[in-house]
Parts: C-alpha cells; structure tokens; sequence
C-alpha cells in the first residue's frame, strides 16, 4: 500500500474519511465476495453428498454385487488330513475323501566336487519344463566375472528357473559334504530342468558338481515329483498339487490318510455372514438416505449470509461459528438432483423384482419400511428370523433378489428383472454424474462444471471490482490532496495579508 501525507494543513483525519467512504463503495465488492462463498459452501456440499453416495456404490458393487459374498460357506473336514475352504461353491456338499499320496517337488543334489572360480562371465542358458507342460521355457541367467558361489545361488533363486537353489552340508550316505541343491517350486511329475547349450552343460557339471544326460542335456533328479494321489467320492484321482479346487471348494492334502480311513469334508451356508452382509447395506443406505433428507429439508436463514472481514473481526470465534452453521444451512434445500435420487431409490427398493417368472420384494424376505413416517422411508430387517430362513433355505434366491441382472441384450435393461442393488447401483451412478456436473470433484477443471464456471465469472468480476475500487480510492485522496494545497495557498495569503496590515500600522 503507498504511504499518503495527506490533511497537514486541513488537519482533517483523510485515511479516515476516505475509510468511510470506501466502505460504502464496497459494498458491491462485500456482495461479490459473499456469493463467491456461497457458492465455495454449495458446491463443497455437493460434494460431501458424492462422497457419500460413494461409500454406499462402493458397498452396493463390493457387498451385493459380487457372487463370493452370496456363496459364502462354512466348510469342516473329519481329520486334518484334508482341509477345505469354499470359493465359489453355489452348492452345499458332502464330500469322502481318502489320500495314498502327496504331490512332491523335483529335487537334484551335486554328486560331483563344487570346483566354481570366479573371474569368468557367461549368460547361462536353461530350458524348464513343468509339471503338466509339454513345452519348455527358456530362462537366461547372467553371470557376473565378479560373482561368487552364493552370488550364483542368489541369481538362480530370481531368475524365474521355477526352482529353489541352496548350497548346505547335506548327507550322501557316509558324510555330510558342500552341496548345491535345486527343488523344484511346483509339486507333482514331469518337472525338468535342462541345459540350454554347451557352455551351460558344462557349468552346471565341472563347476557345480551336477550329473548331465549327455543325450537331453536334462540334469538327473535326486528324486523324480510325485503326483498327489486320492480317492473323491469313491473316485480314484491325481493332481500335480497338493492343493486344487473342484466344484468351488478348494481342497488341500495336507498328509497320507491311514488306511482304510476316510475324511468327511460338509459344507453348509454360511447364513450369519450373508446376513450381515444385508444388513450392512440396509445400514448404509439408512444412512444415505438420512443424510440427503436431511438436506433437503434442511432450514434456510435468509439473514444470516456469508461474514465480511470487518463483521468477521468484529466477532468472536465461537460467534462466527455459529453464524456461519445457519448461513450454510438449506444450501440444497429441495435440490431436484438429490430429491429425484430419493424417489428413484425408493422405486429401486419397493419395485418387485422377477426371478424365474415369479415377483418377489423386499418384504418376503423380512425386510420393510419403517412405520415411522419420520424416518422418511428408513429400512427395517422386521423379521430376522424369517430372512435367515431365506438365506439358509435358498442363498441362491436371496441373491438373486439383490444381484439379478436382465438377460436382456438390448442397451436398455428391463428393471423389473434387475436385482435391488443392480438397480440402485445405477441410480447412484446417475446421482454422482448429476452431481458431478454441479460441483465437480476435487481435481475437476473449474471449466467443467456448472458452480467452477460461475466461481470463474464472480472472481473476473472481483478482480475487475478490485481495480475500480483503487482508482476511486486514489481519486480521494487526490480530491483531498487538492483541498490541502488549496487550503495551504489560502494560509499562505492569510498569513501575507496579516503581516502587511501589521506593517502599516506600526
């Protein structure tokens, strides 16, 4: 701000003067600033409201819409020798299981002396076949002229061989003597490791101690893999691991059963984690709901508007909070976006939905409103019993209720063959997109949504106010700086003509 002297000869207090006059053309400015807020408040309530609908499409997509959360099981095996988790089963199951035997890994061991001397770099070159494939990969693995022996170990265990490579005091029978050994990471027969080339051949026999094929260039296993072996209902079976899935439960041989025994594995619904499950989605949409009720209806104080900086400074912090609580207040007061979601939410709810011809709705399962008007359309899981029956007896229909998709293949969809959360999950879409439009997110350009490109045309307009406003104040103090040079040549005669009287009568 530039310093002014000015009122040394009218002795009038001109900041103060131009102070006043400037508040009263600053109102328009004071108008401008407030709507900027106003508008900074609305479009920062919009976006609350998005993060909330957020939350509930998360829990919609995430909770509702995926199969694994409707198939949940509770799985239990009659021994450890067998234990099993369910994935994806739809159906319960009664499984005997029996196991002779488990997949094992391809191990080698060096028989030969460990004669490995640094100073020589060299891409080592493999072919590796797993069990099950019948074409080799080629791994290439670089060695350094620098690397030593646990170097080289170290860059086979990352090289992607599919192997686990270790050097240790291992027995041969009579001692225990240095010895490299490789196993296989994959269970089950068929694992071969073999040399790429020449060069690689020879490493692998006069430096690390292996036996070669001199025919396939294959190193020759300490023990061949195995193929798990077991009985399924009576059915004889092998695998390559020890851990499989069939019928979306997954299995896992953990050791060789005695003979003669069999394990029992039963699964059965897991119906208290598909009721929580609702549950949590009739909680949150309780929420949402309230929330953007509560906004809607929200009261609006028409004299409480946003604060200038001089009423600002003129308060008291908690004064300002509380008058700023009531100008915020009724910003989306009947906002149609919000208040059309609602009704299109509580269409979604209480429309039946059809599952293999027949309709069905909320309230067959136990789930109603709320008799209580002032909930304002809150769900209620009336009959818990009644619902967990539902779940128990027929998981798969409870599902179906909330996840069903139409088999249409037309664009557009016929909602009443859409399940609750299908649905719903695309009225929350909907309400996000509308919104988005009016407030944008946090890394929206301004220029993208409606509230940024007003904010854009206030804020011009502040700025341009700003300027206007400088140049009335400078023309002032420029109108006061005149009265005091005039006023100074008025002194300036006074005080001439004084002297001259005084002269002319002494």
């Amino acid at each position: 701000m530039v310093t002014r002297i000015t009122g040394l000869n009218s002795g009038l207090d001109v900041d103060s003067l131009v102070k006043k006059l400037m508040d009263a053309e600053k109102q328009p400015l004071n108008k401008l600033n407030q709507q900027k807020q106003t508008l900074e408040w609305k479009r920062d309530a919009y976006r609350e409201m998005n993060t909330q609908i957020t939350d509930m499409y998360s829990t919609t997509f995430n909770n509702m819409l995926m199969s694994t959360n409707w198939n949940k099981k509770t799985v239990t095996s009659s021994d450890s020798s067998v234990s099993a988790v369910a994935v994806s089963a739809e159906q319960n199951i009664s499984t005997s299981m029996s196991v002779q035997q488990l997949a094992t890994p391809t191990t080698y061991k060096s028989s030969g002396a460990i004669n490995f001397t640094s100073g020589q770099s060299q891409t080592l070159k493999f072919n590796v076949t797993n069990p099950g494939d019948t074409k080799p990969t080629e791994v290439n693995v670089t060695i350094a002229a620098t690397d030593t022996i646990d170097d080289v170990i170290s860059k086979l265990n990352s090289s992607g061989l599919g192997m686990t490579a270790l050097r240790e005091k291992i027995s041969n029978g009579t001692d225990y003597a240095d010895t490299i050994a490789f196993t296989s990471n994959k269970t089950g027969e068929g694992f071969t490791l073999a040399a790429g080339d020449d060069a690689t051949k020879s490493f692998l026999k006069d430096q690390l101690g292996f036996a070669v094929d001199d025919t396939t260039n294959e190193l020759t296993a300490n023990a061949e893999g195995k193929n798990a072996k077991f009985t399924f209902n009576g059915l004889e079976m092998t695998k390559t691991s020890n851990n499989f899935t069939i019928n979306g439960i997954k299995y896992t041989l953990n050791s060789v059963t005695d003979s003669n025994k069999t394990v029992t594995i039963h699964s059965t619904t897991d119906t208290d984690g598909i009721f929580n499950n609702i549950k949590d989605f009739v909680d949150k949409y309780n929420t949402l709901i309230k929330n953007v009720n509560a906004k809607v209806t929200e009261s609006k104080y028409r004299d409480y508007t946003p604060l200038t900086d001089d009423q600002r400074e003129a308060m008291t912090d908690k004064q300002v909070e509380q008058w700023e609580a009531k100008a915020k207040s009724g910003l989306l007061r009947s906002d149609s976006t919000l208040q059309n979601g609602l009704a299109e939410m509580r269409i979604d709810l209480y429309s039946t939905v059809t599952i293999d011809g027949k309709k069905y709705q909320l309230a067959d399962f136990g789930i109603e409103t709320s008799d209580n008007y002032a909930d304002q359309g809150k769900l209620v899981i009336k009959d818990e019993a009644k619902l967990k029956q539902k779940i128990t007896e027929n998981p798969s229909l409870v599902a179906k209720l909330f996840n069903a998709d139409s088999p249409d293949t037309a664009k557009t969809k016929n909602p009443e063959e859409q399940g609750i959360a299908r649905r719903l999950k695309d009225t929350l879409n909907k309400m996000q997109t509308q919104i988005s439009k009016q407030a944008g997110t946090e890394s929206s350009v301004s220029t993208s949504f409606a509230i940024g490109k007003s904010l854009n045309e206030v804020e011009t307009n502040i700025t341009n106010m700003k300027t206007k406003l400088d140049d009335i104040e400078t023309r002032y103090y420029k109108k006061f700086s005149a009265l005091d040079t005039a006023l100074e040549k008025l002194n300036s005669q006074s005080s001439y003509l004084t002297s001259m009287l005084g002269s002319s009568t002494s």
